[in-house]
C-alpha cells in the first residue's frame, strides 16, 4: 500500500507508472509490492496477459504472495471473463494448492469458453487425478470435447469406480453413452 500511495495512478500517467515500476523491478527484481502494483496497473490498461505474467513471476520468487496473485487473476477474469491466461493461472495454482473443487470448476469454465484447451486440461489434470479422483471429471469432459469417447468413458468409469455415488461420474458416463 505504501508504494501505491506514493504513486498515484491515473489513466493519463499509467504508461509512465508502468515504465517506472519496470525500472524499480530491474533494480529490485523480487519486490512484491512493485510487482503487484505493476500487474494491477497493466490490468487497468487491459494488458491482462502481461499482468498475469507478472503474477507468475511474483509467485515463482515469493510463493507467500500466491493468494494476492490469485486475487489479481480473479479480478482480471471479473473484468474480462474470457481471459485464457488468467483462467489457466488459476487452474495451475488451485491444483498446486490441492484446492481441487476450485480447480474442477475453473477447468470446466475453461473448457466451456475454450474447447480447444482440452489437451492442456488433460495434461494438467491427469497426474493430479491420481491424487484426487474427482479431477477425472474434467479429464473426461476434455476427452469428450476432443471426440475421444473411448478415453472419456475410461475416465468416467474410473470416477464412478472411485465413488459409485459420485453424480458427476454418472453424468459423464451418460454423456459418453449418448454420443
Amino acid at each position: 500500500e505504501n508504494l501505491k500511495e506514493i504513486i498515484r495512478i491515473t489513466n493519463s500517467n499509467a504508461d509512465h507508472v508502468v515504465k517506472k515500476l519496470k525500472e524499480i523491478l530491474k533494480t529490485y527484481p523480487v519486490h512484491p509490492e512493485a510487482t503487484i502494483l505493476l500487474a494491477e496497473t497493466l490490468s487497468a490498461q487491459k494488458n491482462y496477459s502481461e499482468a498475469i505474467e507478472e503474477y507468475h513471476k511474483l509467485i515463482r520468487e515469493k510463493p507467500e504472495f500466491t493468494d494476492k496473485a490469485i486475487d489479481g487473476a480473479k479480478e482480471i477474469i471479473r473484468l474480462f471473463p474470457d481471459q485464457f491466461l488468467a483462467r489457466e493461472f488459476l487452474v495451475e495454482n488451485y491444483l498446486e494448492m490441492d484446492m481441487f473443487d476450485l480447480a474442477i470448476a475453473e477447468g470446466k469454465e475453461l473448457l466451456n469458453i475454450y474447447p480447444d484447451s482440452s489437451d492442456w486440461i488433460i495434461g494438467k489434470y491427469k497426474d493430479f487425478a491420481k491424487k484426487e479422483s474427482a479431477l477425472r471429471e474434467c479429464v473426461g469432459i476434455a476427452y469428450l470435447m476432443k471426440g475421444d469417447y473411448f478415453n472419456a468413458n475410461l475416465e468416467a468409469e474410473k470416477l464412478v469406480q472411485s465413488d459409485p455415488k459420485k453424480v458427476s461420474g454418472l453424468i459423464l458416463l451418460g454423456e459418453v453413452s449418448l454420443r
